[in-house]
C-alpha cells in the first residue's frame, strides 16, 4: 500500500512540500514495520502496536500543549533521558504517559485520554476496541517494580518481586544474566502472555539489602499508609524520574528526587503566561 493511501481525504497531495512527503512516507515505513516486522507472541505484538500509537498521541498532544504539566514534564525528562545515552526510552515513555497524574488532584493520566480519543471512534471494529480497552486498563494499573530472578529455563524466567515477594513468570526476554540478578522493569499480561515491556535494568543479587534499604529510606516521600508493601508500591508508581536518574550511565545526569513528578504542575502565575 502507498503511503499516499494513509493520507485523509480532505488532504490535497499536490499542495504538500518535499519534507512533508517524506515525513508521510517515513511513518507509513514506521507504521508498516511495527505490524509486519516485530516477533514474539501475539499479545507481545499487539500490545507493541498499542503502545506505538500511544506514543503518537502522546506527541501529538505535547506539540499542541494540550495539557500543561505533561509538557513540563517531557520538557524536563525528555533532554535528560530520551537520548542516546540513556538506553530505555520505554521505560520513559511509559512514566510519562502512563504514570504521570496530568493533575494534583485526580489520578488522571494521558492514557485516559487516549482510551477516551480511541473508543469515540464508531468505526474501530469490535476486537480492536476490546484489546484498546485492555490495553488501557493493565497500563493504569501497571508499575514499575525490582524483581529477582529465582528461575529460569530457555524460554521463561521466573521472578519475585522485592517487597510484595509476590511471584511472576515471564517470557525470557533477557538472554544472559546472573543467578539471583535483580530487574527493574514493567511487567504486564496481555491475551495470555506476559512479559517486560521496556530493558530491563539490573543489579547483582548481593545489592539486594542495599537496594530495599535505599527504597525504604525514601518511602518518606510518598508515603500515605506507612505500610511498606502500600508505600513501596506507591512510590514504584511515582517515582518513574528518580529511577531513570538512577540507572542512568552518565555520572553527570542529576539524580532527581523521587517526588519529582510535583513540580510539573502548572503554577497560577505560569498559567497567566501561557
Amino acid at each position: 500500500m502507498s503511503w499516499k493511501n494513509i493520507l485523509p481525504p480532505e488532504i490535497d497531495i499536490d499542495a504538500l512540500s518535499l519534507d512533508d512527503c517524506r515525513n508521510f512516507k517515513k511513518f507509513h515505513a514506521l507504521m508498516d514495520s511495527i505490524t509486519n516486522d516485530v516477533k514474539g507472541p501475539p499479545g507481545f505484538r499487539i500490545f507493541y502496536q498499542l503502545m506505538h500509537y500511544l506514543l503518537f498521541y502522546g506527541v501529538c498532544c505535547i506539540n499542541e500543549n494540550k495539557f500543561p504539566a505533561l509538557n513540563k514534564c517531557w520538557n524536563k525528562l525528555s533532554p535528560l533521558f530520551l537520548t542516546d545515552s540513556y538506553d530505555c526510552e520505554w521505560l520513559v515513555h511509559c512514566w510519562i504517559f502512563c504514570d504521570f497524574p496530568l493533575n494534583e488532584n485526580t489520578n488522571d493520566v494521558l492514557l485516559d485520554h487516549f482510551s477516551a480519543f480511541l473508543l469515540e471512534n464508531p468505526e474501530i471494529p469490535t476486537q480492536i476496541s476490546e484489546h484498546i480497552k485492555q490495553f488501557c486498563s493493565i497500563m493504569k494499573t501497571s508499575r514499575l517494580g525490582l524483581y529477582q530472578e529465582i528461575l529460569s529455563t530457555s524460554k521463561v524466567t521466573k521472578y519475585k518481586e522485592l517487597f510484595s515477594n509476590n511471584s511472576i513468570s515471564t517470557v525470557r526476554s533477557v538472554p544472559y544474566y546472573e543467578s539471583g540478578e535483580i530487574f527493574l522493569t514493567r511487567i504486564v499480561s496481555f491475551l495470555g502472555d506476559t512479559f517486560s515491556i521496556h530493558n530491563s535494568k539490573s543489579f547483582p543479587s548481593e545489592f539486594k539489602n542495599n537496594i530495599e534499604d535505599m527504597v525504604k529510606n525514601k518511602l518518606f516521600y510518598v508515603s500515605e499508609t506507612e505500610d511498606v508493601v502500600s508505600d513501596y508500591e506507591l512510590f514504584m508508581k511515582l517515582a518513574g524520574p528518580y529511577w531513570m536518574s538512577c540507572t542512568h550511565e552518565d555520572p553527570s545526569s542529576p539524580i532527581l528526587q523521587p517526588d519529582e513528578y510535583k513540580y510539573f504542575y502548572v503554577t497560577n502565575k505560569e498559567k497567566l503566561t501561557l
